[in-house]
């Protein structure tokens, strides 16, 4: 399944990502399950935000903060971290077109922060 296009394929190793069953999951039952071997379970939105970064105080309010000046709502938040490099994954309901660029001007405690966008014939629902 091809599911990702923009700027931010070529910059993970690997995303997995599958079907689950359980109480907790969502009706929509698709998941991205984890990134680079951490796990970061969230369902998939058609776009979303992933970031790896120095996990330290204030650090996502950064993020957080960039995404409100665009008025980017979101959907659905994942963190996680291993030893000093935190994880985030964001589910967002829009993505406006100068949201890339705007992710590249987060500063040095963003390692990497980039778009993921489903490919319009994948429906979440």
């Amino acid at each position: 399944m091809h599911f990702v296009r923009g700027t931010g394929k070529e910059h993970f190793e690997t995303v997995t990502y599958g079907v689950h069953d359980g109480a907790s999951m969502r009706a929509s039952n698709t998941y991205i399950t984890e990134l680079d071997g951490v796990e970061l379970p969230i369902p998939l939105s058609r776009h979303m935000i992933v970031s790896r970064h120095l996990d330290a105080p204030g650090v996502l309010l950064i993020l957080l903060s960039a995404l409100f000046s665009k008025g980017v709502n979101i959907t659905d938040l994942q963190l996680a971290k291993r030893g000093t490099t935190g994880y985030a994954l964001l589910g967002i309901d829009s993505a406006p077109s100068d949201l890339p660029a705007l992710l590249k001007t987060l500063g040095p405690t963003y390692y990497e922060a980039r778009l993921l966008s489903l490919a319009p014939e994948v429906d979440t629902e």
